[in-house]
């Protein structure tokens, strides 16, 4: 016979204090009362709940059906999944709010039957298909499914947009995967990420044009701004003057002094006249001054050595 499990929980709060608890089914899905008096229905909500998943700065992958069958090199039928409708979110794909509210996940990937290369030393398995010479442990690929495998793939996607801008926050790499993102007939129109698919399925093509397209601008701008720096004058010790090209704005400006060891020991707001005035002197020594501009990321940089009459 079925066996079922109930769990009661006392709250504390009396009779009629309504009261949420989060409780997790290990295959995700919602539990049930079964119309049983005192048990209540529950939902597959805020089942993003791995700290991997939850961290405040992470990027979180969830999954759709990529395919359900995988055929060998000869066209035999090799594996198939029923995960239901290729293009659909899956069961076993977390769905947010996390447990204080945010949305998640942040994007979905392929996560449905995905094959990859398997190490020559892995165990055999039903899930590892040798192709082309089965008699050969090289060239073996293995099939799995999962979030599991669907985060090593935006994983990778987010690898090449750090080879492209190795300089990337999190926030910045997650909002270009969700501006590029895709919508389809299953995901329907988002315009706001929702805690089923996220902003969508990652589209590596689009995120990578769009930051080439962003690292461009920048670039352009960090000529631009390279070039409106002209020089950095020491008038006194306490004292300096960025020189810039005629009719450059000198809003935005910073300079930051960094000390041998490579930290910032100070960092000054340019003045509108382009004076950079230190309530302090810097302790003796050589510096590299790093002229910044709010819309840029590095400029020019200048050795400086304090006191100026040092022979350092």
């Amino acid at each position: 016979p079925d066996l079922f499990l109930g769990i009661r929980i006392s709250t504390g709060n009396g009779p009629g204090q309504a009261q949420t608890v989060h409780a997790w089914h290990a295959y995700k899905r919602a539990i049930k009362s079964f119309d049983m008096a005192g048990f209540y229905d529950g939902d597959n909500a805020y089942t993003v709940n791995e700290v991997g998943g939850t961290a405040q700065r992470i990027i979180t992958v969830g999954s759709w059906v990529s395919k359900r069958e995988i055929r060998l090199w000869n066209g035999e039928p090799f594996m198939t999944f029923d995960n239901g409708e290729v293009g659909i979110l899956p069961g076993f794909s977390g769905r947010g709010p996390t447990v204080d509210g945010r949305v998640k996940p942040d994007i979905t990937a392929p996560g449905s039957t995905v094959m990859g290369a398997v190490s020559r030393g892995g165990q055999w398995s039903e899930e590892i298909g040798v192709w082309p010479d089965t008699t050969n442990r090289l060239n073996r690929y293995g099939a799995a499914t999962g979030t599991s495998v669907s985060s090593p793939i935006v994983a990778g996607i987010i690898a090449l947009m750090l080879e492209e801008d190795s300089t990337l926050s999190p926030e910045e790499v997650r909002t270009i995967l969700q501006e590029t993102a895709t919508t389809d007939s299953y995901t329907g129109t988002i315009s706001t990420p929702n805690n089923a698919w996220g902003a969508g399925k990652v589209n590596a093509l689009r995120a990578m044009q769009k930051l080439q397209g962003i690292t461009a601008a920048r670039k352009s701008a960090q000529v631009k701004a390279l070039a409106a720096v002209q020089a950095l004058r020491v008038i006194r010790d306490d004292l300096l003057q960025v020189a810039l090209r005629a009719g450059t704005d000198i809003q935005g400006y910073t300079v930051s002094f960094i000390d041998a060891r490579g930290r910032v020991a100070r960092r000054v707001r340019v003045e509108p006249e382009g004076f950079v005035r230190m309530q302090n002197k810097l302790p003796y020594g050589a510096y590299i001054a790093v002229v910044r501009n709010a819309r840029t990321k590095v400029m020019y940089r200048q050795k400086i050595v304090f006191p100026q009459n040092s022979s350092l």
